[in-house]
């Protein structure tokens, strides 16, 4: 291809990128300073114990949540836009109708197993008759959790970006919130209700806008091929599992080897180390249907320079966050209360293994939007086990620090595969020289934000302002003299499409 056709590329489809991003990346940002204000009203007000048993409640009802929705989740957002294309209104009745009846029996049936043997479970998975009642009202919180789910696949399937990101990002959120100051109680059981509060609303009003707004589910019903369905959806349940279970295993192994105030230290330690991918999971959500066409049109050169130019971005996103973790890490879980201070160190390990995991970009979703989801299967089980058998090891040695150092360990090891693995396939990988510039520019800011430790001031002006500061320096010392022509176009775009 032509340096000239591979520029025109290469501007088209950042384009279309960047004019998601401006939807997406309002939504994300919403979402992430509701949730945050949300994490840490909960942490004052609940306490490292019953902060533990909430977040033990919540992984349990979305572990469940995987096998209640067996994949109709992914089968949906897949299945849907075929009907729709060719004019099929009744299949997609069926087809809707026949993944929320089936997910809502799975989920009365596994629910009531966890209702009425909850003390055994209790006992068994976390050698706590205390868990029994969360439990309970786990129970329903299962239901609720495989509606949501498969409500928003609705919207993903009828490619209403903008009222999924309403709901997601803003709606749910806002309402979880408001229901906590509403109900004002310093219970778990009062906080699930919450919970299921902003959910239940969620599934409501997506449910009145697809039938008022889309009219999709007209007309006489049409039995659809349900071999077909359950063959593209019954495997996805197992990677949706696997996923689930690397990012909560440590979580769940500590509930059960150690105290409820154990995971409630950690749990607050896991959230804010995961704002260093921010950036990430929003590239991934953003990033994955360009990747499919590109190498549909093995447009590699083009492929590589988005990689390189997004992967840019990240990285300079997460290595700042990474040092601002590290200098600040006592400040910012004071936040939360002095209780989790004690999480200081767990914090800088997982948000190092975070940065690692952000600092090589979206190489997972190349992987899997490529057509060779067997890697990332494979690191996907690799990861589970190697996570596991270290969590398994470490815990009961050392504590939540040991469950940090096997989560790190993990996603260290395996993201290098997944930049080997893609530089096998497709000869290229995310990193430019440029990248030295990021690391000088974040060392610079490091170091006036360090200062800013010596001042005597309230630790939440302290905190603003070293963050003002970091992105101040940064920004500009970027903007001044880290920008090529890719990472200009891509700046231009984005700029434009936000106003």
């Amino acid at each position: 291809m032509s340096k000239n056709k591979e520029s025109e590329e290469y501007n088209k489809h950042f384009s279309n990128v960047a004019k998601q991003t401006s939807i997406n990346f309002i939504g994300r940002i919403a979402q992430l300073v509701f949730s945050f204000v949300t994490s840490i009203l909960l942490a004052r007000v609940l306490g490292p114990g019953l902060l533990g048993q909430y977040n033990l409640g919540n992984t349990v009802a979305n572990f469940t949540a995987n096998f209640t929705k067996i994949g109709f989740d992914q089968g949906l957002v897949r299945f849907i836009p075929l009907y729709k294309t060719n004019n099929k209104p009744g299949k997609i009745k069926y087809l809707v109708i026949f993944s929320f009846l089936i997910s809502a029996i799975l989920s009365i049936l596994i629910g009531s197993i966890f209702y009425f043997y909850s003390d055994f479970l209790a006992l068994k998975l976390f050698n706590d008759i205390e868990m029994s009642g969360v439990l309970k009202i786990t129970s329903v919180l299962i239901f609720v959790f495989t509606y949501y789910r498969l409500s928003i696949s609705v919207l993903k399937g009828i490619k209403r970006v903008d009222f999924f990101t309403i709901i997601s990002s803003i709606v749910v959120p806002i309402t979880f919130l408001l229901s906590l100051l509403i109900l004002r109680q310093a219970d778990v059981y009062t906080v699930i209700s919450a919970r299921m509060i902003s959910y239940v609303i969620g599934i409501t009003m997506t449910i009145i806008f697809v039938l008022k707004k889309e009219k999709i589910m007209i007309g006489e019903i049409k039995k659809i091929n349900l071999k077909e369905y359950f063959g593209f959806s019954s495997p996805l349940l197992f990677i949706g599992l696997l996923y689930f279970l690397i990012s909560h295993i440590d979580i769940l192994m500590i509930g059960h080897f150690l105290e409820s105030a154990d995971v409630g230290v950690y749990s607050v330690a896991v959230r804010i180390a995961g704002m260093a991918v921010f950036l990430l999971s929003a590239s991934n959500t953003i990033f994955g249907p360009t990747i499919s066409e590109l190498t549909e049109k093995k447009q590699f050169n083009t492929l590589e320079r988005l990689l390189k130019s997004i992967s840019k971005i990240i990285f300079a996103f997460s290595l700042n966050f990474l040092l601002f973790v590290i200098i600040y890490n006592q400040e910012i879980l004071t936040v939360f209360g002095k209780e989790y201070l004690v999480g200081g160190v767990v914090l800088m390990i997982l948000t190092f293994g975070q940065f690692i995991n952000a600092s090589v970009g979206p190489t997972g979703t190349i992987l899997i939007m490529s057509g060779k989801q067997k890697f990332e299967v494979f690191n996907s089980i690799a990861i589970c086990i190697m996570n596991t058998i270290l969590n398994l090891i470490l815990i009961p040695r050392l504590g939540i620090l040991g469950a940090a150092i096997a989560t790190t360990s993990s996603i260290i090891i395996i993201n290098i595969f997944k930049v080997l693995e893609v530089f096998i396939l497709y000869k290229f990988h995310p990193y430019k020289k440029s990248f030295l510039k990021l690391i000088l520019f974040s060392m610079v800011s490091g170091i006036v934000i360090f200062l800013c430790r010596d001042l005597n001031i309230h630790y939440i002006t302290k905190l603003l302002l070293a963050v003002t500061f970091s992105m101040l320096i940064n920004f500009g010392l970027i903007y001044k003299y880290g920008l090529e022509e890719d990472d200009q176009f891509i700046l231009d775009k984005i700029i434009n499409k936000f106003k």
